[in-house]
This record gives C-alpha cells, structure tokens and sequence, in this order.
C-alpha cells in the first residue's frame, strides 16, 4: 500500500518585499515529491528566486509563484503542481521574494509538498 503525506513549509513574512529563506529536509520515509501548492490567500507577484532539491534546481530562477496557487473552487486533489522528483533524503533551498502585493503584514507563507513511498501515480 502506498503511503502519501502533505509536508507543510511554514514561514512568516513580516514586510513588503522581504525575501525568506528555506533550507529543510523532506520528511523521513518518502521517496518521491510529486506535487506542490501555494496558500493562494498571500496576494500576486511573489516570485520564488530559488527552488532547489540537493542544488538541482526544481524550478528556474524567478519563478512566478502564482502558477502554484489554487484556490477552495479547484478539487482537493486538483490543487498540486505536478512534480516527479526524489525526495528521499535530500534537502531543499528555497528563496522567496515577497512582491508587497499581500493583503496584510505579516502573513505565513506555506508552501505544500505532496509525497509519497512509490513511483506510481496516485
């Protein structure tokens, strides 16, 4: 049986165009990344200046990070940029850069990582 987990990024973003910092490891036990998300309630324009597996760059560089927003209209299982990369043991680097279009100061950032123990598609 395959096991599949949502491991949630948290950060605060605490002023207009700060730029945050990630560095964390994947969840023990999960081998493969197969998805991400984006809280779509932080506003438009955000860029991720980095978003990096093990210094192998997942997405390029300013990567608009409206493209992973969905929002309560679009299905649950819906709601995941559809990634396939290892995840087993290696670490992520990631930098955002807020574009001081968020509805308020501070506000968390949470980024959404769908994993599972398998190759297969779920």
């Amino acid at each position: 049986m395959m096991k599949t987990k949502i491991q949630l990024l948290e950060k605060q973003v605490a002023k207009k165009n700060e730029v945050v910092k990630i560095n964390q490891e994947f969840d023990y036990g999960y081998k493969h990344l197969k998805g991400v998300a984006v809280l779509s309630s932080i506003g438009e324009g955000h860029v991720f200046r980095s978003f990096n597996i093990s210094n192998m760059e997942l997405f390029p560089k300013n990567f608009e990070v409206d493209f992973l927003q969905s929002n309560a209209s679009v299905t649950p299982n819906e709601r995941f940029f559809k990634v396939d990369d290892i995840a087993d043991g290696k670490k992520m680097e990631i930098d955002f850069i807020d574009s001081g279009k968020a509805p308020i100061y501070p506000y968390k950032l949470k980024i959404y990582l769908l994993l599972t123990d398998t190759t297969d598609e779920s």
